[in-house]
């Protein structure tokens, strides 16, 4: 099987990386007639092979197209054979889409994942993070994408990218590249530059808290309350000043499950700190600090926010990302709302754009 020149130095690099984590009695051996295939093991061991892929670039989009070239394969080769796909750079989320299908991979950012019954072999090491150069056509991080992904996750499909833009009043250009690259993801479903016809509402949101930090993506100012976290709400309920608060983390968390206790208190704020300061009572802290006052770069925060009780808490959408990109136990909340949002979608989710639009003011993407 003769590989093109860029496929077969990926090929090679990315055995030789591997060669050299293996122990010293093992030996990696590549057989190309008639078919890539791939040893791993002892010298005194047999061997059975691994029916090997190259891919230049990888995508969870990519995997139906992965299995209908495997199953071709198989059939030519015959019987069963255990898969290696070798590819330039994987994404966390494509290596995930690997392990599903229990198909082993190499990468050459170093990621590494080799799980073979016989021989007993397993090896798993974790290479770069991050892709070392872009392959998607716009990315998934920062406040304009954030916009996006919020309304994907709060809105159910079908729409297309003129809908989205009236929506949203976000640039179309953006708003097709961007969707391309959560295409690519696999985090929604469309026909080639068509209508999004599905979104996996659980992996947007994971894939937005994964590239922001509750605190530090928000200018957080920490505080110690002078009195308690539930006279601190009371202090709000209202007051004028409770149209520039919007309750988030483990406090709007408990609103959705009330088996998630209330150890801090986080607030995004249109007002002045000073205002708040005085309003609710705070004191400034470096340490020990239980009260958290945000300060986004735009809107977001308040887009479907709900009064309850005269307090405005963000979606749950936002509860979600912002307690999985928190810290300590707010993580662990973050699981509890997606449950919570998995059972009561029919509640937070629009039923469509016109529902979305019923629910937030003209200019609730404004800023």
């Amino acid at each position: 099987m003769e590989l093109p020149t860029q496929e077969r130095e990926i090929v090679e690099h990315a055995l030789e990386y591997l060669r050299g984590r293996l122990p010293a009695a093992w030996e990696l051996d590549v057989v190309a007639d008639p078919d890539l295939r791939v040893t791993i093991g002892q010298r005194t061991q047999a061997k059975p092979p691994l029916l090997t892929e190259v891919r230049m670039r990888f995508k969870p989009g990519d995997m139906d197209a992965l299995m209908r070239s495997l199953t071709r394969r198989l059939r030519t080769v015959g019987g069963t054979s255990p898969i290696l796909v070798i590819s330039d750079y994987l994404s966390p989320r494509s290596r995930q889409a690997l392990v599903d299908e229990n198909i082993n991979f190499i990468d050459l950012s170093g990621n590494v994942r080799i799980a073979l019954e016989y021989p007993g072999v397993f090896i798993e090491l974790e290479g770069k993070r991050r892709e070392p150069t872009p392959a998607s056509p716009a990315s998934m991080k920062g406040p304009t994408a954030g916009r996006l992904l919020r309304f994907l996750i709060d809105v159910r499909p079908p729409y297309g990218v003129v809908e989205i833009e009236g929506a949203t009043k976000m640039n179309r250009g953006y708003i097709s590249r961007l969707l391309e690259s959560a295409s690519d993801e696999g985090l929604i479903s469309r026909s080639k530059r068509g209508p999004v016809t599905d979104c996996d509402w659980r992996a947007l949101i994971r894939q937005r808290a994964s590239t922001v930090d509750l605190f530090s993506s928000n200018n957080a100012s920490m505080y110690i309350a002078q009195t308690s976290l539930a006279t601190i709400m009371e202090k709000i309920r209202g007051r004028p000043i409770a149209s520039q608060l919007v309750v988030t983390g483990s406090a709007a968390a408990y609103r959705l499950d009330p088996l998630v206790g209330i150890t801090a208190l986080a607030l995004y704020s249109n007002a002045s700190l000073a205002e708040v300061e005085s309003e609710l009572g705070l004191t400034s802290a470096c340490e020990g600090a239980n009260v958290a006052i945000l300060r986004p770069s735009g809107n977001l925060p308040f887009v479907l926010a709900e009064w309850r009780d005269e307090v405005q808490y963000v979606a749950p959408s936002q509860v979600a990302i912002d307690c999985l990109s928190g810290s300590g136990r707010m993580p662990a909340e973050g699981e509890s709302v997606i449950e919570w949002m998995t059972s009561h979608e029919d509640i937070w989710r629009c039923r469509n754009i016109s529902d979305f639009q019923f629910r937030t003011s003209r200019n609730y993407l404004g800023a």
